[in-house]
């Protein structure tokens, strides 16, 4: 599976190349270092800030070579951890948080110099079960709503470069969300 998304990100980078996008120009590039020219090397050198990777905690833990590639400051200078900060995952019981995982991705990148993206405060999608299922009053989905994002967001302080705040929100969610942890 690595070596297909190798094969896709070198897709997606191919006008970072220098000289044009062609695929011979990938042959042989070293930088001045002695290191290959990786993925993150050529989106820097096209002035973009970073070429970057997805992952969750079990796909490095059960593949060596995939955490060795995923260390490899020259192909990511960012990462996010997929699925290890979404609500159901950091919350799954109402005020019990969990960030394990999400902790060991935020430290395996500031190990690296790299950046973590954070990923999710708030999405449709992936909700633990007390929230979905609970049928609160406006008033209580707020209070709910503030406790984990500032709780979340106060944990990992200075750790995220940037965060998803709200996955396919509306504004009026964005609204809410910005003034709450104003």
């Amino acid at each position: 599976m690595l070596q297909t998304l190798a094969v896709l990100a070198l897709a997606s980078v191919a006008a970072c190349a220098p000289g044009g996008g062609h695929r011979d120009h990938y042959k042989g590039w070293v930088r001045h270092d002695n290191h290959t020219f990786g993925l993150n090397d050529a989106a820097q050198a096209r002035g973009k800030l970073y070429f970057g990777t997805a992952v969750d905690n079990y796909e490095f833990h059960e593949n060596s070579s995939y955490y060795k590639q995923l260390n490899n400051t020259h192909d990511f200078g960012q990462i996010v951890a997929s699925n290890l900060l979404k609500w159901e995952t950091t919350e799954a019981t109402r005020g019990v948080f969990n960030f394990t995982g999400g902790d060991e991705i935020a430290n395996l990148a500031i190990a690296n110099k790299q950046k973590t993206r954070c990923h999710t405060l708030v999405w449709h999608s992936q909700l633990p079960a007390w929230v979905s299922a609970g049928k609160f009053d406006n008033a209580t989905l707020i209070a709910i709503m503030k406790n984990h994002i500032t709780t979340q967001v106060g944990h990992f302080k200075g750790r995220c470069y940037a965060w998803d705040v709200v996955n396919e929100g509306e504004k009026p969610i964005i609204s809410f969300i910005v003034e709450a942890t104003s």
